[in-house]
C-alpha cells in the first residue's frame, strides 16, 4: 500500500469501517471528490471501485497498514478477493480520447518549424517542450500533495485546483523567461522566443485542464488549433505559417483562461516527499525521447513527423495500462506464491505488450502512408516508425512499473537508454535512427524484466 493510499485509509477509517460493502465505500470516495482519474493517478488503482477494494480489506484487517508480506518463505500473505468488474466504458472512452488530445497540437508544428527555421528548430520546440514536461511534472505532485494533506475531501479539491493554477502561473512565467533568454543571450529571432515559450505554456495549461475534468473545453480548443495546423500543411499559401502561431498563442490563452489561472484560494504547504525519483524518472523520458526527435529536428523532412502514429495511439496504450495493473491485482489475489502469480502474470503481460504493438503498427502504417503521398518518406522514417511500435509497449508497461511506485527502476531504465542512444550516434557513429531503435528494444526488454521481476506485495 502506498503512503498516499493509506493517509486516505486513516482519513476515512470510521467510514470504511462501518461500510456495507465495497460499493458503500465507493460511493463515499466519489461522493468525497475522488474521481477515477484521481484513483488512478495519485492512488495507483484503475477506478474507484478498486481503490474501495483496497481500503474496505484493510479495514476488515483491522488496519490501513500493509500485512507482513512474508508470514512464511516464498508464500504470499492471504488477500480479500478482488471482484473482477468490468471495467467502465466511460473511462476506455476518455482513455481512448487521449490520444487526439496529443497529436493535435503537432499538426502545428510543422508550420511553427517553417517560421523558426531549422537551425532553431532545436531551442524552440525542445527547450520549450523539456521545461513543460518536467515543469508539469513538479507542479501535478505538488497538487496531489495539496489534496492528500486536506483533512476535507471538498476543500482539498479547492486547494489542489488554486495550487496548480499558482504553478501553472509560474510556469508560463519561467517559459517567457527562457524564451527570452533565447533570444537575448542565444541571440535568436525573436518568434524562437514566442515559440519556445507557448509550447512550455501549451503542455502546462493542458494539464491543467485535465486535472480540472474539463477535457471537452479542452478538445474543442485543440481542434481549432489543429484544424487551422492542418490547413496550412495542405494549402500553406492560404493559411500562413504565422496564422498559425497566431492560433496557437490565441488558444493556448485561452486554456489559461478557462483553467482560471492564478484564482482560488491560498494552498496549505506541502513537502514534496517523494519527488526526487519521480522528477529523475521524467528527466531521463524526457531525455530519452528528446534526443533523437532533436536530431531529427535537424534533419527535416519527415523525420519529425514520423512518431505522430505513437502520438495518436498512446491514448489506448494508457487505457489498457489501467486494464493491466488493475489485472495483475487480481492475478495476485488468486496466487499463493510469488512464482505462481509471476506465471499467471506473463500472460496478461504479453497479451497486452502485442495489443499495445498491433494498434500503434496500424498508426504507424497511417503516418507512413501520409508521408509516402506527401513525398517524405525515407528509410529513416520507416525505422522510426518502427520503433514506435516498439515504443508503445515499453510506455505500456512504465505505467503499470508507475502504478506499483517503481520509478527510480524506471528512471534508470530510461537514462541507460539515452546512454545508448548517445554512444551509439556519437562514439559508434551510428545514425540516430538505428541508435533509437536499438535503445528503445533493449527499454521494451528491461521494463519487461523489471515488471516480472518486482517484489509482489507492490502489485496491491
Amino acid at each position: 500500500m502506498t503512503a498516499a493510499v493509506e493517509a486516505l485509509g486513516t482519513r476515512l477509517g470510521p467510514v470504511v469501517t462501518e461500510s456495507v460493502d465495497v460499493l458503500h465505500v465507493a460511493a463515499v470516495l466519489e461522493s468525497s471528490g475522488i474521481t477515477d482519474d484521481l484513483a488512478r493517478d495519485r492512488y495507483g488503482h484503475e477506478d474507484v471501485f478498486a481503490l474501495a477494494t483496497t481500503l474496505r480489506a484493510c479495514a476488515s484487517d483491522g488496519s490501513t497498514t500493509e500485512r507482513p508480506t512474508t508470514p512464511h518463505p516464498g508464500t504470499i500473505p492471504a488477500a480479500a478477493p478482488l471482484r473482477r468488474e468490468r471495467p467502465r466504458s466511460a473511462s476506455g472512452v476518455s482513455s481512448l480520447g487521449h490520444g487526439v488530445i496529443y497529436l493535435l497540437p503537432a499538426l502545428s508544428m510543422p508550420a511553427l518549424l517553417t517560421l523558426v527555421g531549422t537551425p532553431h528548430a532545436l531551442l524552440a520546440l525542445v527547450v520549450g517542450a523539456a521545461l513543460g514536461w518536467l515543469w508539469a511534472v513538479v507542479m501535478t505532485w505538488r497538487a496531489y500533495g495539496v489534496l492528500s494533506a486536506t483533512a476535507s475531501s471538498e476543500q482539498g479539491q479547492e486547494h489542489a485546483a488554486a495550487d496548480l493554477r499558482r504553478s501553472v502561473l509560474l510556469g508560463v512565467v519561467a517559459g517567457t523567461l527562457a524564451g527570452l533568454l533565447l533570444v537575448v543571450v542565444g541571440r535568436s529571432p525573436v518568434v524562437v522566443g514566442v515559440v519556445a515559450a507557448s509550447v512550455t505554456a501549451a503542455q502546462l495549461g493542458t494539464t491543467l485542464l485535465f486535472f480540472l475534468r474539463r477535457r471537452r473545453a479542452l478538445v474543442v480548443v485543440l481542434v481549432v488549433q489543429g484544424t487551422v495546423g492542418l490547413s496550412n500543411l495542405v494549402a500553406p499559401a492560404v493559411v500562413p505559417a504565422w496564422v498559425v502561431l497566431a492560433t496557437f498563442v490565441l488558444s493556448i490563452a485561452s486554456l489559461l483562461v478557462i483553467g482560471g489561472v492564478g484564482r482560488g484560494p491560498a494552498a496549505p504547504a506541502v513537502a514534496l516527499v517523494g519527488l526526487t525519483p519521480v522528477l529523475g524518472y521524467a528527466v531521463a523520458s524526457v531525455t530519452f525521447l528528446l534526443l533523437p526527435q532533436a536530431h531529427f529536428l535537424r534533419l527535416g523532412g519527415g523525420l519529425p513527423l514520423a512518431l505522430a502514429g505513437l502520438f495518436l495511439t498512446m491514448g489506448f496504450v494508457e487505457w489498457r495500462a489501467g486494464l493491466l495493473s488493475r489485472r495483475l491485482r487480481d492475478e495476485l489475489s488468486c496466487s499463493d506464491t510469488p512464482a505462481r502469480f509471476r506465471l499467471r502474470a506473463s500472460g496478461p503481460v504479453l497479451a497486452e505488450v502485442l495489443a499495445c504493438a498491433a494498434v500503434t503498427a496500424l498508426g504507424a502504417a497511417a503516418m507512413l502512408l501520409v508521408l509516402q503521398r506527401a513525398g517524405l518518406l525515407s528509410a529513416g522514417v520507416r525505422t522510426v516508425a518502427l520503433t514506435t511500435v516498439l515504443l508503445a509497449p515499453a510506455y505500456l508497461l512504465a505505467i503499470v512499473l508507475a502504478n506499483t511506485g517503481a520509478y527510480a527502476w524506471l528512471a534508470s531504465c530510461f537514462a541507460a537508454g539515452a546512454l545508448v542512444e548517445t554512444l551509439l550516434s556519437v562514439l559508434a557513429r551510428a545514425p540516430m535512427t538505428s541508435a533509437f531503435v536499438t535503445a528503445t528494444s533493449l527499454l521494451l526488454l528491461a521494463l519487461g524484466a523489471g515488471l516480472l521481476t518486482r517484489p509482489v506485495q507492490h502489485f496491491r
